[in-house]
């Protein structure tokens, strides 16, 4: 497997990854006119990996979010299927958990000069879990959310750590 993985290029990689999350992006299956807290977002994602996120709610309870985040030299795409609940007795602010799955790559070289695809790098994929709270301002709009995320790395190569976790910032536009 290390020797398909160092024949791709960092930028047929990058381009997989992007076409997925504009699948999600563009809404398959999402339906905005639903009684869910808003259709769509997407904004960054701010913590120990900084990137993207985008959010689609499939109904009142349920969402689907991509998360697209660098680090370390490298590129990570989760997809998360998310519940949703309201907090405090507000529709406004939200619990959520759930769970999904990860792939991508990192590189624990730190010379930026060395190329990506290296003896360094590692390919890594496996399971995670979310749990958070959202809060969504409708006026302006926008929706603000802090996390807890743990994963499970079941595979990898080279020095790929089993168990991680880590919190994040997400601010996200209401499409």
């Amino acid at each position: 497997m290390r020797d398909c993985i160092e024949t791709l290029s960092m930028r047929s990689l990058n381009v997989y990854l992007l076409t997925l999350v504009l699948i999600i992006l563009l809404g398959g299956g999402i339906n905005p006119a639903s009684a869910q807290n808003y259709g769509t977002a997407i904004g960054l994602r701010m913590g120990y990996s900084v990137g993207l996120t985008v959010k689609g709610h499939l109904d009142a309870e349920k969402a689907i979010e991509g998360l697209l985040y660098f680090r370390s030299r490298g590129l990570g795409l989760t997809i998360l299927y998310e519940k949703h609940a309201d907090a405090f007795g507000s529709s406004d602010l939200q619990w959520f958990y759930g769970v999904g799955g990860h792939f991508g790559y990192w590189n624990k070289d730190r010379n930026l000069n060395a190329p990506v695809f290296t003896e360094e790098t590692d390919v890594i994929g496996g399971v995670d879990g979310i749990l958070g709270i959202e809060y969504t301002i409708r006026e302006i709009p926008f929706c603000i959310s802090l996390d807890y995320k743990p994963l499970l790395n079941l595979f990898g190569t080279g020095e790929v750590p089993r168990f991680g976790h880590g919190g994040a910032l997400s601010i996200r536009y209401l499409l």
